[in-house]
């Protein structure tokens, strides 16, 4: 397929989608356009209404974000609609089934897909996944000894109080682990010269010089 026959069809399908999506808000085009203005790309109804029927023969990336941003959705669903057919053109010569250019444009994994190397971009953006699954188990971990503290310190029965007083060290040992370990997934990215992500705020303390107990 000639670079201008793929090109446009990429055009094509994320207008589709970018229209679908309108659809389905109960927006006008108007509405549309002065979101997008408002975001630092300047449109009028005229310019959503060639990109939604294909009359726009290229669309710049700053117009796919701040559209995507205005509609509420992800680029990759406007790019690569998983609605938008079977397979999508990702070059000239190459095609892919949608949901494997879903999971390619997203940075997901997939199947049999080389390891990164350790200074790529990609291993980047998995460490970013770590940090995310790390900050989710941390709080859980937080959230769930101190439950079982209070528990053990409203407990009426002695026996029972000092059983759950021991499986309430045991969960805040397991959380203090969870918290060194996202300790560390944050020293990794600033060792990589990125600044972490913000932290909720009972977590905080993991940016101070020792974990908390």
């Amino acid at each position: 397929m000639e670079t201008v026959e793929w090109s446009k069809e990429l055009v094509v399908r994320t207008g589709a989608a970018i229209r679908r999506e309108r659809s389905r808000l109960g927006i006008t085009a108007q509405v549309l356009a002065d979101a997008c203005t408002e975001r630092g790309v300047k449109m009028d109804r005229a310019a959503i209404s060639k990109i939604e029927t294909g009359r726009r023969s290229t669309l710049e990336l700053a117009e796919v974000l701040v559209l995507a941003r205005s509609l509420g959705v992800a680029p990759v669903d406007l790019v690569f609609p998983l609605d938008g057919g079977d397979s999508a053109c990702i070059g000239s010569s190459e095609q892919l089934p949608m949901w494997d250019a879903v999971q390619w444009f997203g940075a997901e994994e997939q199947e049999h897909a080389q390891p990164p190397a350790d200074d790529s971009l990609r291993a980047l953006h998995e460490e970013f996944r770590r940090h995310r699954t790390a900050v989710f188990t941390a709080a859980r971990s937080q959230s769930e000894s101190a439950q079982r503290r209070r528990q053990a310190a409203e407990a009426l029965d002695p026996d029972q109080r000092e059983r759950m007083a021991e499986a309430a060290t045991h969960m805040e040992r397991l959380a203090h682990l969870d918290y060194v370990h996202l300790r560390e997934i944050r020293g990794r990215l600033r060792a990589a010269g990125v600044t972490p992500p913000s932290l909720p705020p009972a977590l905080v303390f993991i940016d101070s010089s020792a974990p908390q107990d």
